[in-house]
């Protein structure tokens, strides 16, 4: 068995493992720590020890590697635009009861070292743009206490905080390229406002986070280990096979066939505005929010179902319709983001994987069963090309 898979066995026992003067510890109910657990446990007492601890195994204090083709792009963007805030990824975590900040500080700090992602930062050399992961980092952890003010005067700083912490501007050379403000709202309400720029981190990556956040908490506001089986992948490893499969022509495939998907795509979709569409992007804009209720809701699912197809493919279905109708063109190209995790070691590690998938209708949308009958057809196949980024092949136009 793997030290992944006995530490997951001790979890599941309740047994609870600590440390004292570089010894290794425990506490187990009657009955659940067997002689051949304890000898297995013994075995590999040393790997238990360095996982307890949390110590690295053979990391450097910094070291350099190459970036994903993902970080390349947003990294160029971040040159020509300037610093700004449109790459952020902020989150917000409310807690309601009586808080143990040392533990919710401490799981945070737990992320930040399970992940080569959020410590690494990017330096540019004479030659080439490179990934620099940082060991031992300092957590960018700040406090505001605002319970003293009035309700009206406390919803207001909230959403103020909440829009400053967003609105920050990283400089991606400087690690953590995070930050982290417990806002302390009440004495039994606190809101942790955390921001991620989209380099280090996408959204699926969000909910790993989350889910970490918690476990450790609850781990030590109990005072027991907190146990995580570990990574198989970093995204430094994935960095390295992408890096791989380029150099074996493995990619070559993949390259060719969006190489033809996109040739001749249409430059844009014309479609009537109230103001002109300006020659530089500037990121200026606003938003109407929707919410779809839940009779309609399962409505839709039902009849997503009844074709066949998912929620999200009748969602795109319909946006096609609505394109088409606005701008009066049947060849619509739309590119829909994809979590791009095709291994399922890459699903626990936090980092910028999500890719494009690009769709298009050459016929008229006239209804959405055509459309997810075409969806079914196109874009199953075009998902098992998506090891190269869509923005690497069409540089190649």
């Amino acid at each position: 068995m793997s030290i992944a898979g006995l530490l997951s066995e001790i979890a599941a026992r309740n047994i609870e493992l600590h440390v004292e003067e570089g010894k290794l510890h425990y506490k187990a109910p009657e009955g659940a720590l067997t002689a051949e657990l304890r000898r297995r446990i013994s075995t590999h007492k040393d790997e238990i020890l360095a996982h307890v601890t949390g110590q690295m195994q053979q990391e450097p204090e910094i070291w350099l590697t190459d970036p994903s083709s993902a970080q390349e792009r947003l990294w160029f963007f971040n040159q020509v635009q300037g610093p700004n805030f449109v790459y952020n990824i902020p989150l917000s975590l409310r807690m309601r009861g009586k808080l143990d900040k040392a533990a919710l500080r401490q799981s945070v700090c737990d992320l930040v070292h399970r992940h080569h992602s959020l410590r690494s930062s990017f330096v540019h050399d004479t030659e080439k743009l490179r990934l620099k992961i940082t060991r031992d980092i300092a957590l960018p952890w700040l406090e505001r206490d605002i319970s003293g003010e009035n309700k009206e005067s406390r919803r207001l700083l909230v959403q103020q905080c909440a829009n400053e912490i967003a609105r920050h501007c990283f400089d991606l050379s400087l690690a953590p390229l995070m930050t982290a403000t417990l806002l302390v709202v009440a004495p039994e309400e606190h809101i942790l406002f955390m921001n991620f720029h989209h380099i280090v981190v996408d959204g699926w990556s969000i909910g790993i986070m989350v889910q970490e956040i918690s476990a450790g908490y609850e781990a030590h506001h109990a005072g027991r280990p907190f146990l995580l089986n570990p990574l198989k992948w970093q995204y430094t490893d994935y960095i390295a096979w992408q890096a791989e499969l380029a150099q074996t022509g493995a990619m070559d495939r993949d390259l060719d066939f969006w190489q033809q998907k996109l040739a001749g795509v249409p430059a844009c979709i014309t479609m009537p505005a109230d103001f002109n569409r300006s020659p530089v992007q500037n990121f200026t804009g606003s938003s109407i929010p929707l919410v779809i209720d839940l009779v309609t809701t399962t409505h839709l699912r039902a009849r997503a179902r009844q074709w066949g197809a998912s929620l999200n493919h009748l969602t795109l279905a319909a946006t096609v319709i609505l394109f088409a109708d606005c701008s009066g063109s049947s060849d619509l190209v739309i590119g829909m983001p994809l979590a791009n995790r095709n291994r399922r070691d890459l699903e626990p590690v936090v980092g910028m994987f999500v890719n494009l998938c690009r769709f298009d209708s050459l016929f008229p949308p006239i209804c959405c069963s055509p459309i997810l009958l075409r969806m079914s057809y196109e874009l199953i196949p075009r998902r098992c090309h998506i090891a190269i980024f869509l923005s690497t092949a069409s540089s190649r136009l």
